[in-house]
């Protein structure tokens, strides 16, 4: 569906997303490894995050037509990663957003930023008009994320996650094309 995936986009002085490759397995294995991420994130990403699972993701991201996938590079050093789903069927105007950084990286205004570039990268050069993205309730940090890139809360969708044996509410956020 979308195979124009750039391979770098800019973000601000600080803050570059480029594509993955194998040379940047080993960093995203030791930022990965956090349980601070995995409590904010689906389940199908592993933990303890090791090498091997690295590479795999990596590869898993090369030419793929349903998602794109950046690492998020502060000063040239791996912070996190930032991806969109794009959706099908009668959602093929939607992509889902999801998006994580390294503890050390928090805080420092890159996940807002590599957000605003997704965002406006997709709005300009693709047919999507709704980016979404839904945020476990215990993830204020990714909510102020969402809201200083105007995306709006559209509901909660109580209980819907199973995550580290407790229910969660999951908050539904999206950003509609002016």
């Amino acid at each position: 569906m979308y195979n124009n995936q750039p391979a770098i986009i800019e973000c601000h002085p600080d803050c570059v997303l480029r594509l993955l490759d194998n040379s940047d397995a080993l960093l995203l294995a030791q930022l990965a490894n956090d349980k601070s991420i995995w409590l904010n994130v689906r389940d199908i990403f592993p933990f303890p995050y090791q090498f091997n699972h690295a590479i795999e993701f990596i590869s898993q991201t090369k030419n793929n037509e349903k998602a794109w996938v950046w690492g998020i590079f502060s000063q040239e050093t791996l912070a996190g990663v930032i991806g969109v789903h794009f959706q099908d069927d009668v959602y093929r105007f939607s992509a889902e957003l999801g998006y994580w950084l390294g503890s050390d990286f928090r805080g420092k205004g890159l996940a807002s930023a590599a957000v605003a570039a997704i965002v406006n990268y997709l709005f300009a050069s693709t047919s999507i008009i709704r980016v979404y993205a839904g945020v476990f309730e215990l993830n204020p940090a990714s909510i102020r994320v969402l809201e200083k890139n105007d995306f709006v809360c559209e509901g909660v969708k109580r209980k819907a996650v199973f995550k580290n044996n407790r229910f969660l509410d999951e908050l539904m956020y999206a950003r509609l094309k002016d």
